[in-house]
């Protein structure tokens, strides 16, 4: 059985991989504006995980 402190761990990797798919792949290079709608779907299933 997990503890609190294992699933807050792993609840941050995944926002952390999440944040790294829209930092690396879906950006168009201006913040906040994204080129790809494909990889923004995969980031939010990806923190929504």
């Amino acid at each position: 059985m997990k503890t609190k402190e294992q699933h807050i761990t792993g609840a941050r990797r995944y926002l952390k991989n999440a944040r790294d798919i829209l930092k690396n792949k879906a950006g168009n290079g201006v913040p906040g504006y994204y080129a790809d709608a494909k990889y923004v779907k995969m980031a939010c299933y990806t923190a929504w995980s």
